[in-house]
């Protein structure tokens, strides 16, 4: 370069339409993109939000609809269908309770092929213990061929089967009996795998009176009878065809 010749700045060529790029400043298409990338970030993040809202609320309803479906006793409306044992136990029980009944056990559990149940009416005034369901009256039915049969009935006449009563030496006609108490166990006499059950006698205040009686199924004579501890070894009771009446009207003829 020459001292007498004016100095030369050089240009830049700029494309029809360009702006000059300023330092510092962000570049308008650059920009452009990245407000678009941000607005794809947000709504991804919109997405996921309401795909993890969507699912909590699915998990929340299928908690609620098992809760409600799961009963100690009964099936409530909506729920998985009952199996056919189970819906002809409930319709044994009502048959012969009423529409009151529930069924407190269903299945196989006398050591015979023939399906069984323990059907109820429950008193709902007094609580559940950790001694037996409360009932004004429950019956054992056995279903044989097309028909069920009573194996045993208890209510305010006492226990009895097709022999007799069980559990009681005479007919107290002064009792104010209310209903049982319910228990039931799957070990039979001697602790060996069956089935027997304890019933209480309830006063007018819900409270057990005397000693449970304890009944099992006797293969023997084929019924249920009264688990006799006065003998060794254990053995059941006989039951009592006409038992006396004490402490109110005469003993029949």
């Amino acid at each position: 370069m020459n001292r007498g010749e004016p100095e030369k700045r050089e240009t830049s060529r700029l494309s029809p339409g360009s702006r000059p790029r300023v330092p510092g400043a962000l570049d308008t298409t650059a920009a452009s993109v990245m407000i678009r990338v941000q607005e794809r970030e947000r709504a991804l993040q919109m997405s996921t939000n309401t795909k993890s809202w969507i699912l909590a609320l699915a998990v929340s309803l299928l908690w609620v609809q098992a809760g409600n479906a799961s009963s100690p006793r009964t099936a409530l409306p909506g729920g998985p269908p009952p199996d056919a044992a189970a819906q002809s136990c409930l319709e044994a029980a009502r048959h012969a309770l009423g529409a009151d009944a529930e069924v407190l056990k269903c299945g196989h559990f006398t050591g015979t092929d023939a399906l069984e149940t323990v059907a109820a009416v429950c008193l709902k005034r007094f609580k559940e213990t950790k001694t037996g369901v409360p009932v004004s009256k429950l019956v054992v039915l056995r279903r044989e061929q097309a028909q069920w049969v009573v194996e045993l009935t208890a209510d305010r006449n006492w226990i009895r089967n097709s022999a007799g009563y069980i559990g009681i030496d005479f007919i107290d006609d002064s009792a104010n009996l209310v209903g049982y108490r319910f228990l039931s166990s799957d070990e039979g006499p001697h602790e060996a795998p069956g089935f027997r059950f304890f019933l209480s006698f309830l006063n007018p205040h819900g409270d057990d009176e005397g000693i449970p009686i304890e009944i099992s199924w006797n293969p023997a004579v084929g019924r249920l009878q009264e688990l006799d501890y006065g003998h060794e070894p254990q053995a059941f009771k006989p039951e009592i065809k006409n038992p006396p009446h004490k402490f109110g009207r005469k003993s029949p003829a």
